[in-house]
Parts: C-alpha cells; structure tokens; sequence
C-alpha cells in the first residue's frame, strides 16, 4: 500500500530568519510525498517520468521501515526518488532554467519599452541616445563625449528590436541594431565582458540615455511606464 501526501504551501526558509513582527513567506508550490514500506516497478517508474518531463513538479518517494529496538517501534525513513545526487542535478536545471526565462521575459519587456515611450511623447523617431557615460572606462580611447559618434546612435524605428541605427566610425557603415546587443558590443570592447559577444543577460535600456545620464528605463519610470517598482539602476 503506498500512502500519498499532497502538500500545498509551506513556510519557507526565509520565514526562520525574519523579524517577528514580519509576516512568514508561504510558498504556494504543491509537493506531492508518496509514503510506502516497499514500491513497485510500476509507481516507481511512474515517478520518474514525472520528474524527468515537468520541471515544477516537486514529487518524491519515501520508504517506511519500521524495526523494534527494546520493545519500541522505530521507523527509518528513507527517500528512494529522487536520489541525492539527481535531487542536486535537478534544482540546478530547474535554477538555469528559470534563469534563461527571467532574461529573455526582461530583455522582452525592455523591447516593449521603446514603442511604449514614443507613444508616452518621451522619444521620438530620429531622437539621438547617448551610450551611459558611466559605463564608459576613463581610461577607454575614445572618451567619452556627446560629439563622439562611436557612443551614440539614432532611434530609427519601433518595429521588432533592432530599433537603433549605428554607424560604425571606423568604417561609415549603418546598421539597425538591437540596444541590447549594442551596449553588448561596447561592454566586450571594454573588455567588461569575455567570450561570444551576445545580449544574454544585457538591457538596453539602462545602457542607453537621452543625454548620457538618464537612462530609458529611468525615462519609463518618469512617465509611469514601468510594470512595477524597481531598483534604482546603479549598473557602473
């Protein structure tokens, strides 16, 4: 016989630490605890793919074994699925795949923004954006300027990402170009960044100024243009 225990919320470890007159944080996530002294082929098989194929799912196997020590009954418990080895392996999936969502949902939202200040009357098409003059090394040749063309760009449209046309001073070639992979390209010049040049993990939108200062995503927040509060930006 195998006993099931459905959990649906908990406290979290958070809660252990936190002031007593805070509130525990609950985590709503259901856990799913099947209890046996003995399982199947079948269950456990069961089990496994359940693990293997949704990610979310937090569902173990747990063996009972009851023995008698001095006349009392004592019970050893024992989690057969998942093992400890795969447990690790599986929340660091989980971990790097909730990673990947959380870039690509903000670099999503940051594209959104463009579109949505120009309808706010906070941008124009043509507009020239400045690259952030703090993200700019001192020691980096050329220095930073407005009247340097390797750090600047015009907004040219707001259709899909490429929204910014750069010309590149060293060879007078335009291109449109994502603010993301822009400022990535600036970042790997600095050598800020190492390997492949790519926008993973980069936002445009606190790299990119209307006058070397305020950032769009401060101008978003200005004009109530943001989804939620946010940190301050302090990125270099």
């Amino acid at each position: 016989m195998v006993w099931v225990a459905w959990l649906v919320g908990g406290v979290t470890d958070s809660a252990l630490t936190c002031a007593e007159d805070e509130p525990p944080v609950i985590d709503d996530t259901p856990r799913i605890v099947l209890v046996a002294g003995d399982f199947r082929p079948e269950v456990t098989t069961t089990v496994l793919w359940l693990v293997d194929n949704f990610d979310d799912m937090d569902i173990r196997c747990v063996r009972l074994q009851p023995f008698e020590v001095r006349g009392g009954i004592v019970v050893s418990s024992e989690v057969i699925i998942p093992l400890p080895e795969a447990e690790q392996y599986r929340l660091s999936v989980q971990r790097k795949r909730r990673e990947v969502i959380e870039t690509q949902t903000a670099k999503a939202k940051a594209g959104r923004l463009v579109p949505r200040l120009l309808e706010a009357g906070a941008l124009r098409i043509g507009d020239t954006l400045y690259f952030k003059r703090t993200a700019v090394p001192v020691e980096v040749v050329p220095r930073w300027s407005k009247e340097e063309p390797l750090y600047r760009a015009e907004l040219a449209t707001a259709d899909g990402t490429r929204t910014l046309r750069w010309t590149d001073p060293e060879t007078g070639e335009s291109e449109l170009v994502s603010p993301s992979l822009l400022a990535a390209r600036f970042l790997w010049r600095f050598e800020q960044r190492s390997g492949p040049v790519s926008s993973a993990g980069i936002n445009g939108m606190i790299y990119w100024t209307t006058d070397g200062e305020e950032t769009l995503r401060q101008l978003a927040a200005e004009h109530g243009l943001l989804d939620s509060p946010r940190r301050v930006d302090t990125t270099l």
